[in-house]
This record gives C-alpha cells, sequence and structure tokens, in this order.
C-alpha cells in the first residue's frame, strides 16, 4: 500500500510555508537577515539543489526506473550522485529548503528542513531499503556498504 504523500509534495508545502513565514516576518524570533550574503548563499543552495535532482531524474529514466518511492525498482543505480549518497533526491530536496529558508530569511525553514529529513528517514527510506534489498540482494548489501546513506 502507498505511503502518501510523497516527499515532493512536502517539499513543494515546505517551500510556501517558509515563504509565506518570510513574507509575514512570523514569528519574528525566526526572522533571519535575507539581504547580500544570505539571500545569495540560499539562491545558490536552491539551485544546486534544482540541478542535482534534475540530474538523478534523468538518471532514472536513463535506466528505466521508477522515481516513486514505493513502487518496485527496475534498476540499481550506482553511479552519477548515486556513486556519493544512496539518497541524493532526498539531499537535494534538503538543500532546496534550507536555500529557501536563507532566501526568504525565515527560519522556520530550517525547522521544515529537519522535519522532512526526519519524516524521509522514518518513513521513506527504510521502505525503499526494503524494496532494493529484495529485488537485488546482495548487490545492495555491497552497496550499502561502499556508499553512505547521506554523504
Amino acid at each position: 500500500m502507498p505511503k502518501k504523500p510523497y516527499p515532493p509534495f512536502f517539499v513543494i508545502g515546505g517551500i510556501v510555508i517558509t515563504v509565506i513565514l518570510g513574507f509575514l516576518e512570523w514569528p519574528a524570533f525566526l526572522k533571519m537577515n535575507n539581504e547580500g550574503l544570505f539571500a545569495t548563499i540560499g539562491i545558490v543552495l536552491c539551485l544546486l539543489g534544482l540541478l542535482a535532482g534534475i540530474a538523478v531524474h534523468r538518471q532514472f529514466k536513463e535506466y528505466e526506473t521508477s522515481i516513486v518511492p514505493d513502487h518496485k525498482p527496475a534498476s540499481l543505480i550506482k553511479d552519477g550522485l548515486f556513486a556519493y549518497s544512496r539518497n541524493p533526491i532526498y539531499l537535494s530536496m534538503i538543500v532546496i529548503l534550507i536555500g529557501v529558508s536563507l532566501w526568504v530569511g525565515n527560519g522556520g525553514g530550517f525547522i521544515i528542513a529537519l522535519a522532512f529529513t526526519l519524516w524521509v528517514r522514518w518513513r521513506w527510506i527504510p521502505l525503499e531499503e526494503e524494496n532494493m534489498r529484495a529485488q537485488f540482494g546482495s548487490e545492495f548489501d555491497a552497496y550499502c556498504k561502499s556508499v553512505r546513506r547521506w554523504f
């Protein structure tokens, strides 16, 4: 049975909430400077996260496997960003959430990024790893030993 909502919906909601909180400058104790260096770093992080997500999405198409977390995998991708992280998509989403927080100047985005990290760590990653292990067995176990979960 699917475990919805899927992570991209959480990220989109997190971005919207962070932008609204930044616009409202609420709560005041989470307001940050969103000019100059912080905004620039935020924009760069958003772009890096987006580019990483696009690169990984292309790999899923190239390997003809599903990007949907609770679908049966057709291929074990071990190159590209997957050579450095077993979860580059989630990592790119976290980078985007942090980037938006810096860009709009609201620390609430850091809380959302932390909540997202914990949510995927406990809800999605175990399901994906179980599916990968069932599909690829010892090949997946060897991959796990050579590549870290996050980075």
